[in-house]
Protein backbone atom coordinates (compact mmCIF):
# COMPACT_ATOMS: atom_id res chain seq x y z
CA UNK A 1 0.00 0.00 0.00
CA UNK A 2 1.10 3.53 -0.82
CA UNK A 3 2.60 5.52 2.26
CA UNK A 4 0.72 8.42 1.45
CA UNK A 5 -2.96 6.19 1.43
CA UNK A 6 -1.69 4.50 4.99
CA UNK A 7 -3.32 7.17 7.64
CA UNK A 8 -6.70 7.46 5.59
CA UNK A 9 -6.88 3.84 5.32
CA UNK A 10 -6.66 4.19 9.26
CA UNK A 11 -8.68 6.73 9.58
CA UNK A 12 -11.34 5.35 7.13
CA UNK A 13 -10.86 2.06 9.54
CA UNK A 14 -12.22 4.13 11.94
CA UNK A 15 -15.02 5.08 11.28
CA UNK A 16 -16.29 1.60 9.35
CA UNK A 17 -14.99 -0.85 12.02
CA UNK A 18 -16.79 -0.31 15.76
CA UNK A 19 -13.63 -2.35 17.46
CA UNK A 20 -11.44 0.13 16.24
CA UNK A 21 -13.50 3.62 16.98
CA UNK A 22 -12.41 5.38 19.88
CA UNK A 23 -8.82 2.62 20.33
CA UNK A 24 -5.69 4.03 20.50
CA UNK A 25 -3.53 3.30 17.65
CA UNK A 26 -1.05 0.75 19.88
CA UNK A 27 1.75 0.95 17.39
CA UNK A 28 2.08 5.05 17.66
CA UNK A 29 1.83 4.51 21.88
CA UNK A 30 4.29 1.41 22.39
CA UNK A 31 6.35 2.81 19.97
CA UNK A 32 7.08 5.34 22.63
CA UNK A 33 7.75 2.74 25.61
CA UNK A 34 11.13 1.80 24.00
CA UNK A 35 12.69 5.98 24.86
CA UNK A 36 14.26 6.41 28.13
CA UNK A 37 13.39 9.60 28.27
CA UNK A 38 9.94 11.21 27.42
CA UNK A 39 9.04 12.89 24.16
CA UNK A 40 8.87 16.51 24.54
CA UNK A 41 7.20 18.94 21.91
CA UNK A 42 5.44 21.67 20.68
CA UNK A 43 1.72 21.60 19.24
CA UNK A 44 0.12 23.98 17.03
CA UNK A 45 -3.43 23.42 17.11
CA UNK A 46 -4.75 25.78 14.16
CA UNK A 47 -7.92 25.80 11.74
CA UNK A 48 -10.46 28.14 11.29
CA UNK A 49 -12.60 30.06 13.87
CA UNK A 50 -15.18 27.93 15.28
CA UNK A 51 -14.08 25.08 14.29
CA UNK A 52 -13.34 23.97 17.96
CA UNK A 53 -9.51 24.44 18.46
CA UNK A 54 -9.90 25.95 22.28
CA UNK A 55 -12.58 23.42 22.98
CA UNK A 56 -9.94 21.16 22.01
CA UNK A 57 -7.02 22.48 24.08
CA UNK A 58 -9.57 22.86 27.16
CA UNK A 59 -10.53 19.04 27.00
CA UNK A 60 -7.24 17.73 26.39
CA UNK A 61 -5.46 19.59 29.29
CA UNK A 62 -8.34 19.27 31.43
CA UNK A 63 -8.76 22.69 32.15
CA UNK A 64 -9.86 26.07 30.58
CA UNK A 65 -7.13 27.81 29.33
CA UNK A 66 -8.09 28.96 26.54
CA UNK A 67 -11.73 31.12 25.17
CA UNK A 68 -14.28 29.33 23.90
CA UNK A 69 -17.30 31.08 22.20
CA UNK A 70 -19.97 31.11 18.99
CA UNK A 71 -18.81 33.91 18.20
CA UNK A 72 -15.88 33.99 15.95
CA UNK A 73 -12.24 35.94 16.31
CA UNK A 74 -12.20 35.50 20.44
CA UNK A 75 -8.89 33.34 20.95
CA UNK A 76 -6.32 36.25 20.07
CA UNK A 77 -3.87 35.36 22.70
CA UNK A 78 -1.19 32.69 22.15
CA UNK A 79 -1.84 30.40 25.01
CA UNK A 80 0.20 27.13 26.44
CA UNK A 81 -1.81 24.34 27.36
CA UNK A 82 0.41 21.85 29.16
CA UNK A 83 -0.07 18.10 29.29
CA UNK A 84 2.35 16.04 30.50
CA UNK A 85 2.07 11.99 30.95
CA UNK A 86 4.41 9.13 32.28
CA UNK A 87 6.03 9.11 28.61
CA UNK A 88 5.33 12.63 26.78
CA UNK A 89 5.32 15.87 27.46
CA UNK A 90 2.70 17.84 25.11
CA UNK A 91 3.18 21.93 25.06
CA UNK A 92 0.09 23.03 23.12
CA UNK A 93 -0.14 26.53 21.21
CA UNK A 94 -3.64 27.77 20.79
CA UNK A 95 -3.71 30.00 17.26
CA UNK A 96 -6.58 33.08 16.28
CA UNK A 97 -8.72 31.22 14.02
CA UNK A 98 -7.97 31.94 10.57
CA UNK A 99 -9.77 35.52 9.44
CA UNK A 100 -11.12 35.20 5.65
CA UNK A 101 -13.29 38.86 6.03
CA UNK A 102 -12.80 41.70 7.41
CA UNK A 103 -9.19 42.66 6.26
CA UNK A 104 -8.52 44.89 9.66
CA UNK A 105 -5.20 44.96 10.91
CA UNK A 106 -5.69 43.08 13.90
CA UNK A 107 -6.98 40.08 11.49
CA UNK A 108 -3.98 40.61 9.21
CA UNK A 109 -1.82 40.25 12.23
CA UNK A 110 -3.49 36.99 13.49
CA UNK A 111 -3.03 35.56 10.31
CA UNK A 112 0.44 36.66 10.31
CA UNK A 113 0.80 34.68 14.31
CA UNK A 114 -1.32 31.71 12.53
CA UNK A 115 1.57 31.20 10.22
CA UNK A 116 4.38 31.65 12.23
CA UNK A 117 3.31 29.83 15.03
CA UNK A 118 2.92 26.53 12.54
CA UNK A 119 6.64 27.52 11.59
CA UNK A 120 8.22 27.17 14.87
CA UNK A 121 6.51 23.90 15.67
CA UNK A 122 7.25 20.47 16.13
CA UNK A 123 3.84 19.06 15.14
CA UNK A 124 0.56 20.73 13.79
CA UNK A 125 -2.87 19.87 14.52
CA UNK A 126 -4.93 20.89 11.24
CA UNK A 127 -8.64 21.30 12.51
CA UNK A 128 -11.37 21.31 10.04
CA UNK A 129 -14.92 20.64 10.30
CA UNK A 130 -15.91 17.05 9.73
CA UNK A 131 -18.81 17.34 7.75
CA UNK A 132 -17.36 18.76 5.04
CA UNK A 133 -14.35 20.25 3.60
CA UNK A 134 -14.61 23.98 3.26
CA UNK A 135 -12.20 26.15 0.67
CA UNK A 136 -11.91 28.91 3.53
CA UNK A 137 -9.88 25.71 4.86
CA UNK A 138 -7.17 26.15 2.16
CA UNK A 139 -5.92 29.24 2.57
CA UNK A 140 -4.19 28.13 5.95
CA UNK A 141 -3.53 25.13 4.67
CA UNK A 142 -1.29 26.96 2.38
CA UNK A 143 0.08 28.36 5.43
CA UNK A 144 1.61 25.60 6.64
CA UNK A 145 5.67 24.20 5.79
CA UNK A 146 5.46 21.63 3.58
CA UNK A 147 7.97 19.99 5.62
CA UNK A 148 5.91 20.17 8.87
CA UNK A 149 4.31 17.03 10.23
CA UNK A 150 0.46 17.77 10.22
CA UNK A 151 -2.21 16.08 11.62
CA UNK A 152 -5.52 16.76 9.97
CA UNK A 153 -8.20 16.53 13.03
CA UNK A 154 -11.81 16.05 11.80
CA UNK A 155 -13.75 17.45 14.74
CA UNK A 156 -17.42 17.51 15.47
CA UNK A 157 -18.26 13.98 13.91
CA UNK A 158 -21.23 13.52 16.42
CA UNK A 159 -22.56 16.38 14.70
CA UNK A 160 -22.84 14.18 11.97
CA UNK A 161 -25.46 11.96 11.63
CA UNK A 162 -24.61 10.38 8.23
CA UNK A 163 -20.90 9.46 8.76
CA UNK A 164 -20.67 8.63 4.84
CA UNK A 165 -19.93 12.20 4.97
CA UNK A 166 -17.24 12.25 7.14
CA UNK A 167 -15.96 9.21 4.93
CA UNK A 168 -16.18 11.83 2.24
CA UNK A 169 -14.67 14.61 3.97
CA UNK A 170 -11.38 12.68 4.55
CA UNK A 171 -11.09 11.37 1.07
CA UNK A 172 -11.16 14.76 0.24
CA UNK A 173 -9.43 16.26 2.42
CA UNK A 174 -6.40 13.70 1.65
CA UNK A 175 -5.93 14.89 -1.63
CA UNK A 176 -5.23 18.39 -0.27
CA UNK A 177 -1.98 17.09 0.87
CA UNK A 178 0.35 14.42 2.34
CA UNK A 179 -1.11 14.15 6.00
CA UNK A 180 1.13 12.31 9.16
CA UNK A 181 -2.06 11.15 10.20
CA UNK A 182 -6.43 11.84 9.64
CA UNK A 183 -7.81 11.16 12.99
CA UNK A 184 -11.86 11.61 13.59
CA UNK A 185 -12.33 13.68 16.36
CA UNK A 186 -14.93 15.30 19.28
CA UNK A 187 -13.36 17.86 21.29
CA UNK A 188 -16.50 18.44 22.98
CA UNK A 189 -17.27 14.68 23.68
CA UNK A 190 -13.46 13.41 23.98
CA UNK A 191 -13.97 11.09 21.21
CA UNK A 192 -10.88 9.73 19.85
CA UNK A 193 -8.95 12.36 21.53
CA UNK A 194 -6.38 9.42 23.41
CA UNK A 195 -5.83 8.58 19.55
CA UNK A 196 -4.64 12.21 18.33
CA UNK A 197 -2.31 12.70 21.55
CA UNK A 198 -0.97 8.70 20.04
CA UNK A 199 -0.36 10.09 16.22
CA UNK A 200 1.26 13.55 18.04
CA UNK A 201 3.59 11.82 20.71
CA UNK A 202 4.74 9.55 17.88
CA UNK A 203 5.99 12.62 16.24
CA UNK A 204 7.35 14.49 19.41
CA UNK A 205 11.13 14.37 19.81
CA UNK A 206 12.62 12.68 22.40
CA UNK A 207 14.04 15.37 24.95
CA UNK A 208 13.66 15.87 28.74
CA UNK A 209 10.54 17.97 29.94
CA UNK A 210 10.44 21.76 30.05
CA UNK A 211 7.60 22.14 32.61
CA UNK A 212 6.53 20.29 35.84
CA UNK A 213 4.18 17.65 35.73
CA UNK A 214 1.40 20.07 37.71
CA UNK A 215 1.99 22.75 35.36
CA UNK A 216 -1.15 23.48 32.71
CA UNK A 217 -0.28 26.95 31.31
CA UNK A 218 2.69 29.35 30.95
CA UNK A 219 0.12 32.02 32.12
CA UNK A 220 -0.52 34.00 35.05
CA UNK A 221 -3.43 33.12 37.68
CA UNK A 222 -4.14 36.69 36.83
CA UNK A 223 -4.91 35.91 32.98
CA UNK A 224 -6.34 32.71 33.61
CA UNK A 225 -9.16 34.70 36.34
CA UNK A 226 -9.84 37.02 33.28
CA UNK A 227 -10.31 34.03 30.78
CA UNK A 228 -12.97 32.48 33.57
CA UNK A 229 -14.71 35.81 34.08
CA UNK A 230 -15.22 36.16 30.03
CA UNK A 231 -16.54 32.88 29.74
CA UNK A 232 -19.05 33.77 32.77
CA UNK A 233 -19.76 37.09 30.75
CA UNK A 234 -20.39 34.95 27.33
CA UNK A 235 -22.55 32.32 29.56
CA UNK A 236 -24.68 35.03 31.29
CA UNK A 237 -25.15 36.30 27.89
CA UNK A 238 -26.66 33.03 26.68
CA UNK A 239 -29.17 33.07 29.42
CA UNK A 240 -30.32 36.41 28.93
CA UNK A 241 -31.05 35.80 25.17
CA UNK A 242 -32.72 32.57 25.63
CA UNK A 243 -35.42 34.30 28.99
Amino acid sequence: MSPILLPLTRALEQLTDPALFGVVWRSALFSTLFFAAIMTGTVAIVGRPNVGKSTLLNHLIGAHVAITSRKAQTTRHRIQGILTDPISQFIFVDTPGYQTQHANALNRLMNRTVGQVACEVDVVVFVIDAGHWDPRDEPLLGLIPEKAPVILALNKVDKVDDKTKIAETLVEANAKRDFAALVPISASKGTQLKALLAEIRARLPQREAIYGADEITDKSERFLAAVEDERHDQILLVVEMTD
